[in-house]
């Protein structure tokens, strides 16, 4: 087993972007207290016309850093379509983290600033914050893991931030229509402590998650559930009052996880009610 490997210390740039909404104030709060908790700098940047005056975003940013009263080290205007111009951003100036906003969709017809998550959940290798909502404090946090060894990097992010910000923690893993034999479980039924003990790569992945969460002493707790993927995650969210859900990005392994599952992350950041932490493997 390999020894667990925390990400770095702290994140050291936060770009926050946010646009002309109405959630670009919940968005610079929780991105600042993203920033705050790994002592990072923040870049506040904007996306407008190719024709407007960079004034107008200027003010438009100094106004919003004024009103939610937060320390911003740089303000940035970009001209252009905003998906397109935060990924040329990203990989100017090697953020550590980025953060959008978007809003609680519930299968209704996809707003600019779901796409706009959506698509960079796709094409950024850095983790993507998608903030749904504001909170003072982290409390507690959903992370998910698909019960694989690439799931470690949404874990080990995960448990760095429930450690900075005092949070506890739900590690789920979900049992789905996938053929069992593929992750050498028996039954479709177990409980997380059978699961725990059954010996499966599963399981010696499970304990070596909490392995990495005693070692922080992060208060944790193991949630296994059992169904399709995304609606049981959106079920876990709903039912357990998260603040944030942390999930990995990552491509299927063979066509039959592709088929069955489909790209959980996008319906993840469109359907989550709370925000979501999206961390590319």
């Amino acid at each position: 087993m390999n020894e667990p490997i925390l990400p770095r210390e702290f994140a050291v740039k936060i770009l926050i972007c946010v646009g002309g909404n109405l959630y670009a104030d919940q968005t610079v709060r929780l991105g600042s207290l993203f920033a705050k908790l790994h002592k990072a700098s923040i870049t506040l940047m904007t996306v407008i016309g190719e024709n407007e005056a960079d004034a107008i975003g200027e003010q438009a940013l100094a106004e919003l850093a004024a009103k939610s009263m937060i320390d911003i080290d740089e303000l940035r205007v970009r001209h252009g379509t905003a998906v397109h111009e935060i990924i040329e951003e990203c990989y100017t100036n090697e953020y550590d983290i980025i953060a959008v906003g978007t809003r609680v969709m519930h299968g209704l017809s996809l707003l600019p600033s779901s796409m706009v998550a959506r698509h960079l959940s796709r094409k950024i290798p850095i983790p993507l914050l998608v903030v749904k909502n504001s909170v003072a404090q982290l409390k507690r946090i959903l992370i998910c893991t698909r019960g694989q060894e690439k799931g470690l990097t949404a874990i080990n992010w995960g448990v760095q931030i429930a450690a900075l910000s005092h949070a506890a923690v739900h590690l789920m893993y979900i049992a789905d229509p996938i053929p069992q034999m593929y992750f050498g479980l028996e039954t479709m039924e177990e409980t997380a402590e059978e699961l725990l003990a059954s010996g499966t790569p599963v399981a010696e992945h499970l304990l070596e998650a909490k392995s990495i969460l005693k070692k922080v002493r992060v208060p944790h707790k193991i949630v296994v559930r059992h169904g399709l993927v995304v609606e049981e995650i959106l079920a876990e969210i709903d039912e357990s009052g998260y603040d944030l859900a942390v999930i990995g990005a990552t491509q299927h392994d063979n066509i039959w996880q592709t088929l069955t599952l489909g790209n959980v992350s996008p319906r993840i950041i469109e359907n989550a009610t709370c925000s979501v932490f999206v961390v590319r493997s």
